[in-house]
């Protein structure tokens, strides 16, 4: 009995030598670095933008009383830690000027080396982190990829994936002006409906100048065929 006692010791003490990760044991996450991207993300980087509701395919005409500015500033880095890895995230946060009021959420970014991600969100009643690809970077006219759609529930205070969007790059070097300066973008665009019980699609096209960050937002309406919201960016500060 002794020898078959003996043999089982021997065994356990073979097994766990040879597999040192015993039941328990969690690998190092590995730290990803970030790169110089499409965006930059200094802590004190913040873009102005005014944001206008067109009365018109143009946009000549605006509806004053809902013209306003919003501030998107990026006030920290943390690391987070996704599926074992580490990414030194970029915080930012919306101001919105006219009622000098911060949105509770905040979302996290990082430059990959294939693109702008979105780690996730936080707020003061929830949090999610997922690594999302947002935007390519390097990227083709014409290249296209699924993109889960983040959002934040501002009646139910969480955030959640309601969808997955399409985006498409459409343009490498477009320019636009903008009351802060003419830019050459990168322009990516995808549809989104506005609400379950409406039929229209509205097509979001991101004017993106690399090393600064996005400079211009229109939004289109698919019935209407017309621009019917826009953000130009009119203020921005890159460290």
């Amino acid at each position: 009995m002794k020898y078959i006692l003996a043999s089982i010791i021997l065994f356990f003490i073979f097994a766990c030598n040879k597999n040192p990760l015993s039941i328990g044991d969690n690998p190092e996450p590995i730290r990803v670095e970030e790169v110089d991207g499409l965006v930059s993300l200094s802590v004190g980087n913040y873009w102005a933008g005014m944001q206008y509701t067109c009365r018109n395919s143009t946009c000549d005409s605006i509806a004053k009383n809902l013209t306003d500015s919003m501030t998107v500033r990026v006030f920290e880095k943390r690391d987070i830690e996704i599926d074992g890895y580490i990414y030194n995230a970029s915080f930012k946060e919306n101001y919105f000027i006219k009622n000098n009021y911060v949105m509770d959420c905040k979302w996290l970014s990082f430059n990959g080396s294939d693109g702008l991600y979105l780690l996730g969100g936080i707020s003061s009643s929830d949090s999610l982190f997922k690594k999302i690809l947002q935007l390519k970077y390097p990227v083709s006219v014409g290249e296209s990829w699924q993109v889960p759609h983040l959002v934040y529930d501002l009646y139910e205070n969480r955030f959640l994936i309601d969808d997955t969007l399409t985006y498409t790059c459409i343009s490498t070097n477009e320019t636009i002006e903008t009351p802060a300066g003419i830019f050459e973008c990168y322009v990516y665009c995808y549809r989104l409906r506005p609400a379950e019980d409406v039929l229209d699609e509205w097509e979001h096209y991101l004017y993106y100048s690399p090393n600064i960050g996005n400079v211009a937002t229109i939004i289109k309406s698919t019935v209407a065929d017309y621009i019917i919201y826009k953000i130009l960016l009119y203020d921005y500060l890159i460290k």
